[in-house]
């Protein structure tokens, strides 16, 4: 039984030292790359739920109300002044959110690209170790960036949800009071 072992052993020790050679000496950054593209994929997917017509209606809400306040009423009181501030914030984060979705899009799709082709670079050892080194490292700031904004808008967007609905249906109120106070002047 030894002697066969020895034999075994003989011949499978060259070959798992011939085996292990040919095991590609940038593994691990192919492995930290499929991770990227699996954080990424995920930011898609929550960016593609995100209702982004629900936020261009909002955000057309507020500059169309924010306008009819402003012809309805010169002067309004203290609180008001308070709430019209509170609805100009949501205006505000409205519009930043649209101005970044778009560009976000576009980033989604060319990110993972890159990606791919940095992975088959790295599987077909076209890119040395310094390169690899340094293409990984921005390629791997931008992707945790951009994942991480989009959740974090994502989950902004969320969160001020229902206190926008409760800010917007007071100034829905708001502005029935002022066509109310102009109609009895006239």
């Amino acid at each position: 039984m030894d002697q066969i072992m020895k034999k075994v052993l003989i011949f499978l020790f060259p070959l798992l030292l011939s085996v292990n050679a040919c095991k590609n000496p940038h593994e691990t950054r192919i492995q930290e790359i499929e991770t990227l593209m699996f954080a990424l994929d995920s930011a898609k997917t929550v960016l593609h739920n995100m209702d982004t017509g629900m936020v261009i209606r909002r955000y057309r809400s507020c500059n169309e109300n924010l306008q009819r306040i402003s012809a309805l009423a010169d002067t309004v009181g203290r609180d008001d002044v308070f709430l019209i501030d509170e609805y100009a914030r949501y205006q505000k984060a409205y519009r930043k959110a649209l101005e970044k979705i778009g560009p976000f899009f576009e980033e989604i799709e060319v990110l993972p690209m890159q990606l791919e082709n940095l992975k088959k670079d790295l599987s077909k050892n076209l890119i040395d170790e310094k390169q690899a080194t340094s293409f990984l490292k921005n390629e791997s700031h931008a992707a945790i960036t951009l994942s991480q904004v989009i959740f974090q808008m994502s989950n902004g967007l969320q969160s001020i949800d229902a206190d926008f609905i409760v800010c917007e249906e007071k100034i829905l109120h708001l502005i029935e009071r002022l066509e109310a106070l102009k109609t009895r002047k006239s």
